[in-house]
């Protein structure tokens, strides 16, 4: 059965898991949570109901779990594939793009997860990569994704700010990410960003950001205390 979805030429194969309330999509090419979400609901706000089940290269995987015990769920999903994720069979996409978000008050805390601790106010930009030491969920305001993926995530020139606390600096490409966010920030928007690296790390994320085209690219502290302001 056919049924829209994110990027032309993408299909995916459904199948039942024994014992479960699951069905497996099987793609024809990796995808990200985000654009497995798009393929099935339209758009990427309910990444964190594809669940990847097999091997994650990049942030993608080719096969992913959805649970479909939720009516709410199903009914979400698009009218023209909707019967095939029930009854299964192969599903077929021509649509183009993953629809961007706005982020909340237009501030992203990147691998927030929205804690007690944590400011209050942010969407929280975090992949859930819970093999490099960061958390299994975030309890409010989530986008499922990386700083590399903002520009695929977030609406260009929508954030008016960016934080972080304590990210590792060898969980993200910079040269990737600074680009991504270099496109979804504002003119004047304000970077403010613990990373935690050694001192030629962080010559190196002051670099990157230079050459995305941030301006008062500074740099202060060391270790987990490292400190790196912009303004886009």
């Amino acid at each position: 059965m056919a049924g829209s979805g994110s990027s032309p030429h993408l299909s995916a194969t459904v199948s039942v898991v024994p014992g479960t309330f699951a069905k497996k999509l099987s793609f024809n090419t990796p995808v990200t949570p985000a654009e497995c979400s798009t393929y099935l609901f339209g758009n990427a706000t309910r990444a964190a109901a594809c669940k990847p089940a097999g091997a994650v290269v990049g942030g993608k995987s080719l096969e992913f779990l959805l649970d479909i015990r939720s009516d709410e769920t199903v009914m979400a999903m698009r009218d023209d594939i909707r019967n095939a994720i029930v009854q299964g069979g192969v599903l077929t996409s021509s649509a183009a793009k993953t629809e961007r978000i706005v982020p909340l008050n237009g501030k992203v805390n990147v691998g927030g997860g929205g804690g007690p601790k944590e400011p209050a106010g942010y969407t929280n930009l975090n992949p859930l990569k819970t093999d490099s030491g960061g958390p299994s969920s975030v309890s409010s305001n989530h986008l499922l994704g990386s700083m590399e993926q903002m520009a695929e995530l977030i609406q260009p020139q929508s954030v008016i700010e960016m934080i972080s606390n304590r990210l590792r600096f060898n969980d993200v490409d910079w040269a990737l990410a600074t680009a991504a966010a270099a496109t979804v920030m504002k003119p004047g928007g304000k970077v403010s960003m613990n990373v935690w690296c050694s001192p030629e790390d962080a010559v190196q994320l002051a670099a990157a950001f230079k050459s995305a085209g941030f301006k008062d690219v500074r740099t202060f502290g060391a270790g987990p205390g490292t400190m790196l302001t912009a303004v886009r």
